[in-house]
């Protein structure tokens, strides 16, 4: 029996990460103190009568909006872990995990699905099998007089080790892209090297070209998909190149994989 495809079982995925994505806004806006939580309330008549039969049960309410336990015993989706897990096994995959598949055939899922893994099975999923939902800024940089590239590290997604988890800090290595900040690229091409981390955690060089004039919140891709990195650690100018303009600033930002939807 062969194993689903990874188009099937991607599909699968994006379809559950969405729908966390709608539960995890259900329950942000549900767990909002606005006008007071309920114990607040009752507590704030500082009438006995009131206060003593009420605070411990509606204490509960308060606390009892727990996302992770309304995925887990509210919803249907443990079924979409624990059911592919049963094929995994009837087709003979070693292990036989989510991890396991996204390991062998080298495709990751979003975070959004890693979080309905956490509250189905208790642990967050492999994060070389991860891709961060956030709009991460992995690094910055300005031109100064001189001319000289100012560089400013940013977050990165750990250090490569095959065995981190994707528990908020740690995910898999993303391709990159350039965002334009702080008005547009003067009168000259801004062409730099961007350097980091690979996957794997060993070194990593793209070279980007910047057009002149281009515009204030514009993107350029850092290389291609198959160019993924973990950390950025320098950006200097591409030896013999075009050094931009006093004031070009840009921002290095994750390229997501993809877009989940239903």
């Amino acid at each position: 029996m062969p194993a689903i495809s990874t188009a099937t079982l991607l599909g699968v995925a994006d379809r559950a990460a969405f729908e966390f994505g709608l539960i995890n806004t259900a329950f942000a806006t549900i767990n909002d103190v606005g006008g007071g939580l309920n114990y607040t309330r009752v507590t704030g008549t500082n009438d006995s009568d009131v206060e003593l039969p009420l605070v411990s049960p509606y204490t509960s309410v308060d606390n009892g909006w727990s996302k992770t336990n309304n995925i887990k015993l509210g919803t249907p989706l443990s079924l979409i872990i624990t059911a592919m897990e049963s094929h995994f096994k009837r087709v003979g995959q070693t292990p036989s995990t989510w991890d396991g598949y996204l390991s062998l055939n080298d495709k990751r899922v979003s975070d959004f699905f890693n979080q309905v893994h956490k509250a189905i099975k208790g642990k967050f999923m492999l994060a070389d099998n991860v891709f961060s939902e956030a709009d991460d800024l992995i690094a910055s940089a300005n031109i100064s007089a001189g001319p000289a590239i100012n560089f400013v590290d940013g977050i990165n997604y750990g250090n490569g080790t095959s065995t981190n988890l994707a528990d908020g800090t740690n995910f898999a290595a993303s391709q990159l892209r350039v965002k334009i900040v702080g008005g547009d690229i003067g009168a000259a091409d801004l062409d730099i090297d961007v350097i980091g981390l690979d996957e794997s955690g060993g070194g990593k060089t793209v070279s980007v070209v910047i057009p002149a004039l281009t515009a204030q919140d514009a993107f350029i891709d850092v290389g291609g998909p198959s160019d993924r990195f973990r950390d950025v650690t320098s950006i200097i100018y591409t030896p013999a190149s075009d050094e931009g303009t006093d004031g070009d600033a840009i921002e290095i930002r994750n390229k997501k994989e993809r877009t989940i939807a239903l």
